[in-house]
């Protein structure tokens, strides 16, 4: 058994108030996975210290979940291809920024090329300062 934490990967949004339901960010990919393990960490980091409630889509393939400031909204195939959801909801708020880090997931996955494609879903208003407000990491043990 291995552990094995991703690197920082940057999100892209806008600057622009969210509603709840929509989508935080674009769709987003983590590569150079082993391809099958569990999920036991999760980190978000949000640069711009609005620290709201906020949910990762995990696919193993390719899916259209919404545009950025839209409803998220995965077709009925798409939802065949979801790993899981990670809800990230304890926020550490700092002067001019906030984490949060989910720990003992345990969400097993599998993708046959080694990518794992995600999405953050917004479950409260918050407005991002900057298109690169958030990055994300993951635990794995494989």
């Amino acid at each position: 058994m291995a552990t094995y934490k991703t690197p920082f990967l940057q999100l892209v949004s806008v600057a622009a108030i969210q509603d709840a339901g929509d989508c935080l960010t674009d769709e987003a990919s983590i590569s150079s996975l082993p391809n099958s393990g569990t999920i036991m960490s999760c980190s978000l980091i949000d640069k711009g210290r609005q620290s709201a409630n906020t949910e990762v889509y995990l696919s193993q393939k390719e899916f259209v979940g919404g545009a950025i400031d839209a409803l998220f909204s995965p077709s009925d195939a798409a939802l065949l291809d979801m790993v899981g959801h990670i809800v990230l909801n304890t926020w550490f708020a700092f002067e001019d920024n906030s984490v949060c880090v989910v720990d003992n997931i345990g969400l097993p996955y599998y993708t046959p090329n080694g990518t794992l494609y995600l999405q953050l879903i917004t479950r409260g208003t918050p407005t991002p300062a900057s298109t690169s407000d958030y990055l994300i990491s993951l635990g794995i043990v494989y």
